[in-house]
């Protein structure tokens, strides 16, 4: 999944359209579908892109395989303002992992979090100080296995004086003493045993060591230079996105996906949010995409709105909607107890900053 800059003029096209299919129902209307329909319930049956062909041949108009917006309304044809919404939010995919983000204009430029596509202080302090632990309980097991490798060769030695002193006894008193030899001879082979899956482990350890070590270095590099990232789309469908602008104040960033219509969402004009207002969070938690959780306003404050619908890793950069679909914020961060995964309250940058911050971002 590593990757290093690249030119910013490759982009993917979606692998789907080409499953894509149009046709007419029974009452005339033009219907999508990802299945192929049926013969006789369906007329003038056409994949997308014959159908995308012969109407940019025929109209001359801008409707063609890369209307997203077309695309999607019609295979999910979304009846509540929040499922429209759902249509404009993708999963983002960095050599860090997977975040959250959306469009907010047809032309393809898309909202998320600065933390999402570039490792951020908190983030990279606490991975060094995991592996700084690591190294230290290491080298104190370094230490204290030569020390014992130290002892067991003292020990193979003295045993071997002791069994050459036994044969060289008559045979009564050799056997006085064979039994003193086994059991130290016992002693030492459950020692050696001991060392030896002790050291082992540490082998593991040390590996498991480098591989984190070499991980955090390249994706530390691979992360600060990207310019590129994947997005999926609520089908699924695959597409590269570039960098446009981070913000320097908020935890912000500006993405931009070129030669396609996109479904956007609106983000809400009047600043219009109170405690107890109903609010939807919709992202991809834990990489899975296209999930949305429900809840309240519990705090309104200056730049920020804590809301109680559930959130986990990977909603970073997700919207923050109201019932009518509109943007009231960015999800940012989660406030909990313990572990990440324990219930608390989700974090977002406000609708009044986002729209302050995007008049600096947006070219």
């Amino acid at each position: 999944m590593f990757f290093l800059l690249v030119s910013l003029s490759i982009f993917a096209c979606p692998a789907s359209f080409a499953e894509i299919y149009k046709y007419q129902d029974a009452s005339g209307k033009w219907r999508f579908t990802d299945k192929k329909p049926v013969a006789s319930k369906a007329q003038n049956i056409e994949t997308l892109e014959q159908a995308n062909k012969d109407t940019k041949e025929q109209t001359g108009d801008n409707t063609d395989a890369k209307d997203l917006a077309t695309v999607l309304n019609e295979k999910y044809q979304p009846e509540k303002p929040i499922e429209k919404s759902s249509l404009a939010v993708v999963k983002i995919e960095t050599v860090m992992g997977t975040g959250s983000g959306f469009f907010i204009s047809e032309d393809g430029y898309i909202v998320t979090n600065l933390h999402v596509i570039r490792p951020t202080k908190a983030s990279g302090e606490k991975t060094k100080k995991m592996l700084a632990g690591m190294k230290g309980q290491l080298d104190k097991d370094e230490v204290e296995l030569t020390r014992w490798k130290s002892i067991l060769k003292k020990e193979e030695a003295r045993l071997k004086r002791f069994k050459k002193s036994i044969d060289g006894l008559a045979k009564k008193e050799r056997a006085e003493h064979m039994q003193e030899y086994k059991d130290d001879k016992k002693d030492f082979e459950y020692n050696k045993k001991k060392i030896a899956n002790f050291s082992k482990v540490h082998k593991e350890r040390q590996r498991e060591y480098e591989s984190i070590r070499r991980d955090y270095n390249i994706m530390s590099s691979a992360s600060s230079v990207s310019k590129q990232f994947k997005i999926y789309l609520k089908d699924n469908t695959k597409l590269i996105a570039k960098l446009v602008k981070v913000s320097k104040t908020y935890d912000l960033a500006l993405l931009k996906l070129d030669g396609y219509k996109v479904p956007h969402i609106e983000i809400e004009k009047e600043n219009n949010y109170q405690q107890g207002m109903q609010v939807y969070a919709i992202g991809s938690p834990l990489g899975m995409a296209d999930h949305m959780t429900s809840g309240i306003i519990t705090n309104v404050q200056k730049a920020k709105l804590i809301y109680d619908a559930k959130i986990l890793p990977g909603n970073s950069g997700g919207p923050l909607v109201n019932t009518e679909g509109q943007v009231l914020g960015v999800t940012t961060q989660k406030i909990a107890k313990g572990s990440v995964m324990n219930d608390g309250f989700g974090v977002a940058i406000s609708a009044k900053a986002l729209k302050e911050e995007l008049k600096l971002l947006k070219p």
